[in-house]
């Protein structure tokens, strides 16, 4: 398989879980979580992800049932010397 049908498969996957969430009201901003959630950053670089990548990490959020409690705790980890 090419590289762009891997995407492009890729892309309709997330596209199809996304509009499932939406249907089942797993919506990130209705369960009570911090709106930072909808601008996640590396937590090392301070770097914000754009785009799809942001969308695969609000994903893996909803999926995991991550919490802003529990992000910030992993990132602490990561995130000390």
């Amino acid at each position: 398989m090419a590289a762009y049908d891997r995407i492009m498969e890729d892309r309709k996957r997330l596209v199809e879980r996304l509009i499932k969430n939406m249907e089942n009201g797993d919506l990130i901003f209705k369960k009570g979580w911090d709106v930072s959630l909808l601008r996640p950053t590396n937590p090392v670089s301070g770097a914000n992800y754009l785009g799809g990548n942001r969308l695969r990490l609000m994903d893996a959020a909803i999926e995991r049932n991550y919490t802003t409690g529990a992000i910030s705790a992993v990132a602490a980890k990561v995130s000390a010397p």
